[in-house]
């Protein structure tokens, strides 16, 4: 934050955010009237519950004379925050995999006993942060016991 040559140079920030406000008055002098100040955002007050995209805020200046910014913006002020998990749609592909023993109002149904896998299609969504491979797995439903092939996930 530079308050120009011959001026006394910032002594405070704020920064507003989700409607809530974060002032510091503790900088360093980087040169001349040129101050760095660091604010400490807490990640839960920063957005709401579930919010998965960029956060915008203001920041708000003022000098020891009383002389202010005002809130300003810009579009390139934001923090990324992912708070949501990904969207999940799954399907099976009877024409990757065995054909099914019988489709019953448009869902394929497999006799246990027939042999050769049953191929899983999976979309997987994350707006955010992204999906993180390593995470993916088929496990049997009220268990931890994986049930897909490892290093077959995709």
């Amino acid at each position: 934050m530079v308050e120009g040559t011959t001026g006394v140079g910032a002594t405070g920030v704020t920064l507003a955010i989700n409607g809530h406000s974060y002032v510091q008055t503790t900088f360093t002098t980087v040169a001349g009237t040129t101050r760095m100040f660091h604010i400490d955002v807490p990640s839960t007050e920063a957005v709401n519950g579930g919010f998965e995209g960029s956060a915008p805020f203001t920041l708000d200046a003022a000098d020891s004379v009383g002389n202010t910014l005002g809130p300003v913006s810009n579009p390139a002020w934001v923090l990324p925050i992912d708070d949501a998990g990904p969207v999940v749609s799954v399907a099976v592909d009877p024409v990757a995999g065995p054909a099914p023993d019988a489709t019953v109002s448009g869902v394929p149904w497999f006799n246990q006993t027939n042999a050769g896998d049953i191929d899983i299609k999976a979309i997987i969504t994350d707006q955010g942060s992204g999906v993180s491979l390593s995470s993916l797995m088929l496990v049997k439903q009220g268990t931890t016991t994986r049930i897909d092939r490892v290093g077959m996930v995709t």
